[in-house]
């Protein structure tokens, strides 16, 4: 059976189904893009604060880089003048040393700054043997002791400097971005006699002998580190210089 379309509509409308209408059509449109809008801008939003977080985060540890070195600067100062020499007396020796006590109690946890005691002590040290051996000869005395013969240890351990190091190596790996990489670069390099340092890594032993891989230099190795954002060696051997700065770093395979 034919129904005309005037028959369909009011069966339609006895029913309670009507049929949509231009501007309900219109209305119900409308409030899909309004809500495809909405999500889109609860998305942006969200985006935009996980980049603000990141750059949050990035600032307070450039912040905290800066402080750091803001604290350092003046320490590694110090420590320049009290290396230096000759020292003319030893009341003047005896303030460098209660100085250099001072410095030592802080513990600072700093590779340069912890070679840069070591020598400290060494130069303090060297110059007490001088004057004390001055002051004997003036007194009619003639002790026979060589400032040179005195042994004390012008580097600081292996073992410290060492772990100094292998964190230098983690934060330059795990760096949030570029710029924290890049001073934390910056830092290691302090503690090398220079950026073309040699770097060895270790591949393998077998008897005693070490079989090397490619040599590199330390700011090659750091700029590697920085790219690949993980840390495949650790610190197995330390050559410094006879300023106590490292002038060759041997590795070794994780």
């Amino acid at each position: 059976m034919i129904v005309s379309d005037k028959k369909f509509a009011k069966m339609m409308y006895l029913k309670g189904i009507h049929r949509p209408t231009l501007s309900t059509t219109y209305l119900l449109l409308n409030k899909s893009w309004m809500l495809l809008l909405l999500a889109a801008c609860i998305s942006v939003s969200g985006c935009k604060s996980k980049k603000k977080l990141a750059e949050e985060k990035a600032q307070e540890e450039l912040r905290a880089q800066e402080e750091r070195e803001a604290f350092l600067a003046p320490i590694r100062e110090k420590l320049y003048t009290l290396m230096e020499r000759p020292i003319p007396g030893m009341d003047e020796l005896r303030i460098k040393e209660r100085d250099l006590a001072d410095l030592k109690s802080l513990h600072i946890d700093d590779g340069e700054i912890l070679v840069m005691i070591k020598k400290a002590e060494y130069i303090l040290q060297q110059e007490r043997v001088r004057l004390e051996a001055a002051t004997a000869q003036v007194g009619g005395e003639s002790p026979e002791i060589d400032p040179a013969a005195v042994q004390v240890d012008p580097g600081p351990s292996q073992f410290v400097v060492g772990q100094q190091v292998d964190g230098l190596f983690e934060r330059v790996a795990g760096a949030r971005d570029v710029y924290m990489a890049n001073a934390t670069i910056d830092e290691a390099l302090r503690l090398f006699a220079s950026e073309r340092s040699p770097v060895l890594i270790i591949i393998s032993q077998e008897r005693g002998e070490n079989d090397y891989d490619k040599p590199t230099t330390i700011r090659k190795y750091l700029e590697y580190l920085k790219d690949v954002r993980r840390v495949p060696d650790r610190v197995e051997n330390i050559v410094f210089d006879a300023n106590g700065k490292i002038r060759e770093l041997e590795l070794i395979k994780r």
